[in-house]
């Protein structure tokens, strides 16, 4: 008797012992972060995080804010026993849900509304799992050239061609003259096509991207205008490269760009025996000038001389003979490129014997 009670004490001692220990487990289950919407692990855009989910363990919360420039995300949860683990973004209040899915691979495309709180919240279906996921803003792009984004040279943009009849039209100003070029930053689609338009029916640069390792892709040169609005257009060839993809538009640096020299005139044209004496205007950013004279004016045969200073004496001429004259300015860069301005009206002179 004695013994069997002893046995019963044990028992019951055995079970108060683990009713502590599931009390004490309930208790850091429930103060883990993450649990409830008010203890939200904040996180923040495309930043990949992992996490691990139990069935029994209900909603995993995590919060973050929405940037203000972007209204269209890309989630990706990944778990790999396939789509085990489901996933759904409440509004600010934590109660009303806006989107909803499972794990997979390729992600969802969801619109959410800028400068806004939302969260988030990951769980496990049927068995334990270990996952990552990360939420990638994405520029609201568009399928019509008449609703092209506008972009700005030198940021990088993300954008999402899902088959091979989706295109993205964006669109943007040249701030100054020069050569652009677009470069494609870890590029990892094999068939990326882009043409830039000056108007909606010309096309008049093409470039191919092709997958190269997933190194940076850029674009040939690409001369451009200052002022003028230039239109670009992404698509691809293969019916199945669905990825995202980044790109930007990069602007001629400003040692670069070559600047364009005023024009000038003739203040005097006098003819002399078998000479002509000219002086003229100092033109600005001129590094030098070049003239031309004919004894036609349709300036045919025409020959050229370069001068640096604002006079010249032209000899060796037939005497008594009517010269016609033109000058035009000109800037050379560090690599002795010249960039001249337009000439100047036809003087015209009669040389005397």
């Amino acid at each position: 008797m004695r013994k069997e009670k002893s046995k019963q004490n044990r028992v019951v001692l055995t079970l108060l012992f683990a009713f502590a220990l599931c009390l004490v487990f309930n208790q850091r289950a429930m103060a883990q972060t993450g649990d409830s919407k008010s203890s939200a692990q904040v996180i923040t855009m495309d930043t990949s995080y992992d996490g691990t989910a139990d069935p029994q363990d209900g909603e995993y919360w995590y919060k973050f804010k929405t940037g203000k420039d972007y209204k269209d995300y890309h989630i990706t949860v990944t778990e790999k026993n396939g789509e085990n683990v489901n996933w759904c973004f409440y509004d600010t209040n934590g109660v009303d849900e806006v989107e909803s899915g499972y794990s997979t691979n390729e992600g969802d495309y969801v619109t959410l509304k800028p400068d806004t709180t939302y969260y988030l919240t990951l769980r496990a279906s049927f068995y334990y799992a270990e996952y990552s996921f990360s939420i990638q803003t994405r520029d609201d792009v568009s399928d019509d050239f008449e609703a092209a984004v506008k972009i700005n040279c030198g940021t990088t943009y993300k954008g999402n061609i899902s088959n091979s009849r989706d295109v993205d039209w964006y669109k943007f100003v040249a701030p100054v003259t020069g050569n652009y070029k677009i470069v494609i930053p870890n590029n990892q689609i094999s068939s990326l096509r882009v043409l830039v338009y000056d108007a909606k029916d010309n096309p008049f640069f093409k470039e191919y991207f092709t997958y190269n390792g997933g190194e940076d892709s850029v674009s040939e040169k690409m001369a451009l205008k200052k002022g003028k609005t230039y239109y670009v257009r992404f698509y691809v060839l293969n019916e199945y490269d669905d990825k995202d993809f980044e790109f930007k538009v990069v602007a001629p640096s400003a040692s670069s760009v070559q600047k364009k020299p005023g024009k000038t005139s003739f203040k005097t044209v006098a003819g002399a025996s078998k000479k002509v004496k000219l002086t003229w205007k100092k033109a600005n950013n001129a590094s030098g000038y070049l003239i031309r004279y004919a004894t036609n004016k349709s300036m045919k045969k025409a020959k050229t001389v370069s001068v640096k200073g604002t006079k010249k004496t032209i000899t060796k001429l037939k005497g008594n003979t009517r010269y016609y004259l033109q000058i035009k300015s000109y800037v050379k860069n560090a690599n002795g490129k010249k960039t001249y301005s337009g000439w100047s009206a036809v003087k015209s002179v009669k040389t005397k014997r």
